[in-house]
């Protein structure tokens, strides 16, 4: 029997330990995992019609797959401070501050100036890629985005953490954003159009799914 409750919490046994999982039913497609390290649970999405009983059966299924996750945001959280491809020895040093800061709080605090960044950036890929109008330009932090593009609004919005990255694939995410212009959706042809403007975007997206922040 599927709940009718758009959200409910379980908590199952597992091999490293009892695991929370917070479920949330959506109108998607897929189930899509995140782990939140600072409340220690699971954050899962599933489609509406994914029960209770059919979610356990994944997560036994496919425990490694979740652990991937959380070690993922783990050693995230434990890479060194970059700033635009360049490694710092703290967040700290990156804005001169006197005051000792935390991850969270810097990416906070960089947000206004990395949004006027990505605006100058968004304005010459719009002028390069013949677009006639001009996206508003957002930044907040996204736990499974790079950037998104709300084509109703003509809004871009740009993950804060891109700000650790060279500016060539910062570029490359700028580039993939604007060609939702043209094509909605992720097929050949869109890439390909992506490609027309940024040359090396394979090998840039592949440095940015590896965290490669200075592009080497």
């Amino acid at each position: 029997m599927i709940r009718k409750s758009k959200q409910y919490q379980i908590v199952l046994e597992s091999s490293q330990g009892p695991v929370t999982l917070f479920v949330t039913k959506k109108p998607i497609k897929r189930i899509i995992i995140r782990y939140d390290e600072m409340k220690e649970v699971f954050n899962v999405s599933t489609p509406l019609s994914v029960s209770e009983k059919e979610l356990r059966a994944v997560f036994y299924e496919h425990q490694t797959r979740f652990f991937k996750v959380k070690q993922a945001r783990k050693n995230i959280q434990e890479d060194p401070p970059y700033y635009f491809g360049k490694m710092y020895e703290s967040y700290t040093s990156i804005l001169q501050s006197s005051k000792s800061l935390t991850r969270e709080q810097y990416f906070h605090k960089i947000k206004p100036t990395f949004r006027l960044y990505l605006e100058k950036r968004v304005r010459e890929y719009e002028g390069k890629m013949a677009i006639p109008i001009q996206h508003q330009v957002k930044v907040r932090t996204m736990k499974t985005r790079w950037g998104t593009n709300a084509t109703h609004t003509k809004t871009l919005t740009f993950n804060t953490t891109l700000s650790q990255y060279h500016p060539d694939i910062i570029d490359a995410i700028v580039v993939h954003e604007l060609a939702h212009y043209f094509i909605h959706g992720h097929q050949q042809n869109f890439y390909q159009l992506v490609h027309d403007y940024c040359p090396n975007y394979s090998l840039l997206d592949f440095r940015l799914k590896r965290r490669n922040y200075a592009n080497i």
